[in-house]
């Protein structure tokens, strides 16, 4: 599973960013990861996107196993 999630990181990281520099507050992988990990754990509404990445462990967004699909307030 981490070769595939590594694979899928290259992949995600070679996309241009469209976004003008000036209003960046996040990078666009961690964005895109976060997102491709929250639809795989069945959530489908950017609210309950951010709600999934806030109650995640920073490290675990770069571990694929550690994901849990309810934020830490809930678990």
């Amino acid at each position: 599973m981490g070769t595939k999630f590594k694979s899928l990181a290259c992949h995600l990281g070679a996309l241009p960013d469209p976004r003008k520099v000036k209003g960046r507050r996040h990078v666009l992988l961690d964005i895109l990861v976060i997102a491709v990990l929250a639809a795989l754990c069945g959530i489908d509404d950017w609210e309950s996107t951010v709600d999934f990445a806030k109650g995640q462990d920073p490290t675990s967004l770069r571990n694929p196993r550690a994901i849990t699909t309810a934020p830490r307030s809930h678990r």
